[in-house]
């Protein structure tokens, strides 16, 4: 038997070394890749900071040019959170930003979206960082500080320099504002109620409210707000209100200090919407656009010696006066309207009224002023009218310049005529102004 000869066929591939060395290389090779595109200085991160970068600037440039607008705006006066804020909604659109006052000549600019923070000083633009999210449990923040309660964020302002808190979220709460602080309470459009027989504030310091809601509850005998003496309380785009009903009939803010208000409102449905008690170092200020109403009672009760100047907005009763005066009262571009029934004025006047111009209306069986004996009242401008009596019936001292214009619109009462003198005390000193009666009657008697 031949011995059979095997050939073996030449077979070229790779051995298990070459495999492991080029997983190894592949493997090294992928790192190196992750690295460059995730480390800290990778790819990635780079594209990131890039875009923030890019965000950042435009921020920044809608900033200076809100600023440079509301500087052109102001003709080189200082520009203010509001003058900011006013551009900056403009620009980029309501609700996109808050303006604040870090009150060290500067402003601070808060993008919502993506919680970038800037410093404004001057025409100088700086970037401060992100704001942290939200923690649980908290419900206010101090810059970067949250805080589980709105009292323990208070509390932390260990000085007379005003601070700025932002509420986070909806909240019943009564707190304390002492006479050593200076609190700007943002509450970034949440609502505050109270959730004892305790005023949601109780303010002996300085306060200025702002974006948002104060509600108190009927169930509670007590105001919404308390302004202790010589304490102050500013309000811009904050509504106040209180609810009431016939058996617990409580003023919304109860005064025995200063009260300042240019925009939003304050609201009673069965009480006073403002009352003071105090018969001196009070002082209310109404301007803008802010409103003040209540139903069924007086919307503003003043005490003697309480100073009001409203220079703007509206003061509304629906079924009653609508202020109450015992002090002095200074009405300039305002609107002063109410329900009064018979015997009453829309201003019940029985201390010093100066109207200088604005509307002055009574729309059912009351007088638009009625001065009382003690009382004097100055008209140097504005309208003054009434639906179904007398436009002033007056007692006390009263004199009625050029621009004044008054008059009724008919009814079918006695005495409806325009202005009715009535009594000994009665004094009034026509130097000019129009006067009309729809009824065709005397002009005053």
């Amino acid at each position: 038997m031949k011995n059979q000869e095997v050939k073996y066929k030449d077979f070229s591939g790779i051995t298990l070394i070459a495999l492991v060395v080029t997983i190894i290389v592949l493997l090294i090779l992928a790192g190196i890749s992750i690295m460059m595109l995730s480390g800290n200085n990778g790819i990635l991160n780079r594209a990131g900071e890039a875009k923030d970068k890019t965000i950042i600037g435009e921020e920044k440039e809608q900033v200076e040019i809100s600023y440079m607008a509301a500087v052109m705006n102001k003709l080189g006066e200082n520009v203010n959170d509001t003058d900011l804020q006013k551009e900056l909604d403009s620009n980029v659109g309501e609700n996109k930003t808050i303006v604040t006052d870090n009150y060290d000549d500067t402003l601070n600019v808060l993008f919502y979206e993506t919680k970038h923070n800037y410093t404004v000083k001057d025409k100088n633009i700086s970037y401060m960082g992100i704001i942290p999210d939200t923690p649980e449990n908290t419900v206010a923040r101090i810059n970067t500080t949250f805080y589980p309660s709105l009292q323990e964020a208070i509390d932390a302002v260990t000085d007379n320099k005003k601070t700025n808190i932002f509420l986070l979220k909806d909240i019943s709460e009564n707190v304390t504002v002492n006479n050593e602080k200076k609190i700007i309470l943002n509450l970034e459009k949440h609502t505050i109620k109270n959730n004892e027989n305790t005023p949601i504030v109780t303010l002996d310091g300085f306060l200025y409210v702002r974006n948002g809601n104060l509600q108190g509850n009927f169930n509670t005998n007590v105001a919404s707000i308390l302004v202790n003496s010589e304490a102050e309380i500013n309000l811009s785009n904050t509504n106040v209100g209180r609810e009431s009903n016939v058996d617990n009939k409580k003023e919304t803010i109860e005064l025995h200090g200063n009260l300042k208000i240019d925009s939003g409102k304050i609201e009673n449905t069965s009480s006073f919407a403002i009352r003071s008690y105090t018969d001196s170092n009070v002082n209310i200020e109404i301007s803008g656009t802010a409103e003040i109403n209540s139903n069924n009672t007086s919307t503003i009760f003043t005490a003697g010696g309480v100073n009001t100047k409203i220079t703007g907005g509206k003061v509304k009763c629906i079924n009653n006066v609508a202020i109450n005066n015992s002090g002095t009262v200074t009405i300039s571009d305002a609107e002063i309207i109410s329900g009064a029934p018979d015997g009453y004025g829309t201003i019940y006047n029985n201390g010093i009224l100066n109207i200088n111009s604005g509307k002055i209306e009574d729309t059912n069986a009351g007088y638009a002023v009625y001065n009382l004996s003690k009382a004097t009242a100055i008209i140097n401008n504005g309208e003054l009218s009434t639906l179904n009596s007398n436009a002033i019936h007056n007692a006390g001292k009263m004199e009625i310049n050029e621009g004044a214009y008054i008059h009724n619109s008919g009814g079918s009462r006695w005495n409806n005529s325009t202005i009715f003198n009535n009594g000994n005390t009665a004094i009034l000193k026509l130097n000019g102004g129009k006067i009309e009666n729809k009824n065709n009657r005397k002009c005053y008697i």
